[in-house]
């Protein structure tokens, strides 16, 4: 008998950090036994992400799920490196997903390019045409990169609150972020320099400086999470810039 039809986005379950601490522990009964727990409260809507969200079909995405928790999940440990201080689990969760289906799609793509032959099934089979974009690594590579951009803002922002500095993010989000996102000018440095009572548009300017390096932070953690090796996470960022560039100039 089949399942039925993923509908609609399932909810992600409320974080229960004392849970997913023994999940993350080198291995033992309780860590399996919290693993499993674990797992079966997130499965559900990390299927019906893959499916509603990126267009896989439900066996696909069935695949694609026993997959990444063999690979993430219990052979490199990604639990362990998830920290509450740095984040929601339910991003953490989604970042390393898409990155993991996106790395999954960019295999696939180069043996079909290579000559792989047709023995091996192309994650291209169980995509949606509907939901295919002219490069079909978009499909999986462009959420992956907003889910990480999205994720540092939010802990950007967030440490701007705990530290009570509202100008730093203030002054980002009106120069770069929402003109990025929803395609209108930079608010005017005279504008801000009023807004956060700053001394002047020089000092606004070099606000502005420091908040990038902020976002730049924020945005090497989240790659260093599901990317241990220092060596890569350089080159994690660039991938990260061309995908968003590339989607930039189609826009």
């Amino acid at each position: 008998m089949s399942e039925p039809p993923i509908r609609r986005l399932e909810p992600f379950p409320q974080t229960e950090w004392t849970l997913v601490n023994v999940a993350g522990q080198h291995d033992g009964p309780a860590r399996r036994a919290a693993l499993a727990k674990l797992l079966s409260r997130y499965l559900g809507a990390m299927k019906s992400h893959l499916v509603l969200r990126l267009g896989v079909t439900p066996d696909r995405a069935d695949d694609l799920l026993q997959g990444f928790l063999l690979d993430q999940v219990l052979e490199r440990h990604l639990i362990r490196r998830a920290e509450r201080q740095k984040g929601k689990f339910r991003s953490f969760l989604l970042v390393a997903l898409h990155r993991y289906v996106a790395n999954e799609r960019r295999g696939h793509a180069a043996q079909k390019r290579g000559g792989g032959g047709a023995k091996t099934r192309s994650l291209g089979e169980g995509v949606n045409p509907v939901s295919r974009e002219p490069d079909p690594t978009e499909t999986f590579d462009l959420p992956w990169a907003r889910a990480v951009v999205d994720e540092a803002l939010a802990r950007m922002k967030g440490d701007c609150v705990l530290y009570n500095r509202p100008d730093i993010w203030g002054v980002f989000e009106q120069r770069l972020v929402t003109p990025t996102y929803e395609g209108t000018a930079p608010v005017d440095y005279a504008e801000l320099v009023r807004q956060f009572q700053l001394d002047s548009v020089p000092q606004a300017s070099n606000v502005l400086i420091t908040a990038k390096r902020m976002f730049v932070r924020a945005l090497r953690a989240v790659v260093a999470e599901y990317e241990p090796d220092e060596r890569a996470v350089e080159s994690e960022i660039a991938g990260l810039q061309e995908i968003l560039a590339r989607h930039s100039s189609r826009a």
